[in-house]
C-alpha cells in the first residue's frame, strides 16, 4: 500500500467492506476490505480478522494517529 501522510492522501483512498450480517457472536468476524487511491496507482484487498476489530468502549494508546470506519453500529 501506498504511504498516507495527509489529509488529502485519505481524501483519495475509495474502498468496499464486505462482511458477514451483524450477529451475537462478539469474538467471530468475517469479512474483507477492498481499498484503492484514486490517483497512487495502488489497490489493496486484505481480509479482516477478529484481531482488527476494535469494541465500543476500547481505548488506543500509545498511538500517534489511526484511520478507522464504523462498520456496525448494531
Amino acid at each position: 500500500m501506498g504511504k498516507i501522510s495527509s489529509g488529502h492522501d485519505i481524501a483519495k483512498i475509495r474502498g468496499l467492506v464486505e462482511m458477514e450480517h451483524p450477529n451475537k457472536l462478539i469474538d467471530s468476524f468475517t469479512g474483507t476490505l477492498e481499498i484503492y487511491h484514486t490517483t497512487g496507482g495502488w489497490h489493496v484487498k486484505e481480509v479482516v480478522e477478529p484481531t482488527s476489530i476494535l469494541l465500543r468502549g476500547c481505548v488506543i494508546r500509545n498511538t500517534d494517529w489511526v484511520v478507522g470506519m464504523v462498520v456496525n453500529t448494531g
